[in-house]
């Protein structure tokens, strides 16, 4: 049977799933499938792309039924192929188990966290091979480009993006469309368009996903772009510590130049764009794309005053149009069916947004949702709720320079007019759930510390605001914070908002803005009465064992990295203020929960 006929057998193969042992599980499936010729006249065996449900994987997606195997082993392949490819009976112990409603669910499709989304780029990701072009040519692939290259005008091209209601996915939001019709208007040659993978927000996953899990996706977008704006030169700038996609994305263009599809004479048309990959240092800052910019013209990666923009003075003078990972995967679906694009979403923020959704909640990994849904929706459908018996205290969106938004606002539409309301942005795009075991203070500290990093220290307000505010959090976590810190904090962050050089220097700010407005109690609290209710800052917390649950097991005495806790076995044990360092080793390790913390 060929093999477009055969039922297949997909495990994900981009980097969370290799790196939870996917490589194994795949060629031990492959070796078995294809030695057995009764299975392997039945089954393909391949690779796939991202599904998003990266906390557990690998995965196996079997069969027409889209059977979903998780967390799966060499061993679980065995009894997988006895059970179900053999004997046709699903393997259920080793499928998804969802906590929320207390049973198996043993289809990809009926999985909550997939199935609530309303998938458009990440759609076919989990079931192409991100390796094999014919594989995406099979699926639609390079239909839209076709589609563009039949069309003579191209300033009808950007007006179908324009209409779309398309809006950059990097951050600032700024409409695609309106950016493609200044490019095109530009006269002087040669013109540049790049795409922009250079990811460096702490927990943001979204363009290494594209660029690993659909590379072929991205670049039609970048072709688009290049034939709708008269431009004649690609770049694809990404990390240098995405090895997977660095691979892939190499792979991906040599193999558009063997096909026909990059260099000259793009299919058979007289239109020709060259793509280049290149390598970001790594720095945070060269997301910015001025800074981009001047590191692909060999010097420092710092950030310029804007104007004039790089689509009219970009790299080395040229017209520049810079677009980023996600915002280029949208261009697909646009070109084939615009209408249906444009009913996703909300009246200014259409279409579909990727975010990574993590912390304290049950289903973490990378969501495509329409734009308008709820934080709700989001966290409770989509995430299956707050781990255990936690409850919702804050929820972070935006990344490193995002703002830090109250539990109160849960209902809230995720959407650029929205969030704007309440001085928040989508950001880069990653959303983490907070309980109430999280000290604001402390997050907020965390990401100041981020952006004080990798400020590229060329402009003063970020240089010394960033300094200054991590200062002012240390010491307030050190129990002594002054009451005029709160003023002092607004000061500078509103200094550093208004005065910082580039976008990302304005925004460092931000989670100490959110904090100051919806949480200055809890930042009081830490000034006025040494106390942080979270019980995460060591020198604000102590810990007491109570003497009516300890049953002496010793568990915390062998925990504790100081010898503060002492006791005989079977007996009530108590802790010495004194030596204590306030780690919380014994607060972790009791089995009876003895140990409270004030």
């Amino acid at each position: 049977m060929e093999d477009n006929k055969k039922e297949q057998l997909v495990v994900c193969s981009n980097s969370g799933c290799v790196s939870s042992g996917s490589v194994d599980v795949f060629i031990k499936l492959l070796d078995r499938v294809y030695n057995d010729p009764d299975l392997s006249d039945k089954y393909v065996v391949k690779k796939g792309g991202c599904h998003g449900f990266c906390e557990v994987g690998p995965t196996l997606i079997a069969g027409n039924d889209k059977v979903f195997y998780i967390k799966l082993t060499e061993e679980k392949i065995d009894d997988i192929i006895e059970s179900h490819l053999k004997n046709g009976i699903i393997a259920e112990k080793y499928c998804f188990y969802d906590l929320l409603h207390k049973k198996r669910i043993l289809f990809y499709d009926e999985i909550p966290f997939i199935a609530k989304q309303n998938r458009l780029i990440l759609k076919d990701s989990p079931f192409y091979d991100p390796e094999d072009i014919d594989d995406y040519i099979a699926g639609g692939g390079f239909k839209a480009l076709e589609k563009v290259l039949a069309n003579d005008n191209q300033i009808e091209i950007c007006r179908i993006i324009k209409d779309s209601g398309l809006r950059g996915r990097g951050g600032g939001g700024f409409h695609t469309g309106d950016k493609w019709l200044k490019q095109a208007e530009q006269i002087s040659q040669p013109k540049y368009v790049i795409c922009n993978g250079d990811e460096g927000d702490p927990g943001t996953y979204m363009d290494r996903s594209l660029l690993e899990g659909d590379p072929y996706r991205v670049l039609e977008g970048l072709l688009i772009a290049g034939y709708a704006t008269m431009s004649n030169i690609g770049i694809v700038y990404t990390r240098n510590d995405y090895d997977l996609a660095l691979s892939r994305i190499k792979s991906a263009i040599q193999k558009l130049y063997e096909r026909g599809y990059a260099g000259n004479s793009v299919m058979g048309k007289q239109f020709s764009f060259d793509i280049k990959l290149e390598i970001a240092p790594g720095a945070y800052i060269t997301g910015e794309e001025t800074a981009l910019i001047a590191s692909l013209e060999s010097r420092r990666g710092n950030p310029r005053v804007k104007p004039p923009y790089p689509i009219e003075n970009g790299l080395f003078g040229n017209p520049t149009m810079v677009n980023n990972v996600e915002t280029l995967s949208n261009i697909r679906d646009i070109i084939l069916n615009t209408d249906a694009y444009s009913k996703f979403g909300s009246d200014e923020s259409k279409g579909t947004k990727l975010l990574t959704l993590s912390g304290a909640v049950k289903n973490s990994g990378l969501v495509e949702m329409p734009f308008g849904i709820t934080f709700n929706e989001l966290i409770n459908e989509i995430g299956g709720g707050m781990l255990k018996v936690s409850k919702l205290k804050a929820i972070q969106i935006g990344g490193s320079s995002g703002t830090i938004l109250p539990a109160s606002m849960i209902h809230e539409q995720i959407s650029f007019e929205n969030l704007k309301k309440f001085n928040a942005s989508i950001g880069a795009g990653g959303v983490v759930v907070l309980d109430e075991n999280t000290c604001i203070i402390e997050l907020a500290k965390f990401y100041i510390e981020f952006s004080e990093h990798e400020s590229c220290g060329f402009c003063v307000p970020c240089r010394e605001g960033t300094q200054k505010i991590l200062n002012i959090l240390n010491r307030i976590i050190d129990g002594n914070g002054k009451i005029d810190d709160i003023e002092k904090l607004k000061n500078i962050s509103m200094v550093m908002y208004q005065t910082s050089l580039c976008g990302l220097g304005k925004e460092a700010s931000n989670p100490i803005l959110g904090m100051l407005h919806y949480f200055e109690d809890e930042l009081k609290e830490h000034i006025i009465h040494k106390k942080c209710r979270a019980g995460v800052c060591p020198k604000l917390v102590r810990y007491k064992i109570e003497k009516d649950s300890c049953i002496g097991c010793g568990a915390c005495t062998l925990n504790c990295p100081v010898n503060a806790i002492v006791g005989t076995h079977g007996q009530y044990h108590t802790i010495d203020g004194e030596l204590c360092i306030r780690c919380g080793q014994c607060y972790k390790v009791c089995p009876k929960d003895a140990i409270t913390r004030s």
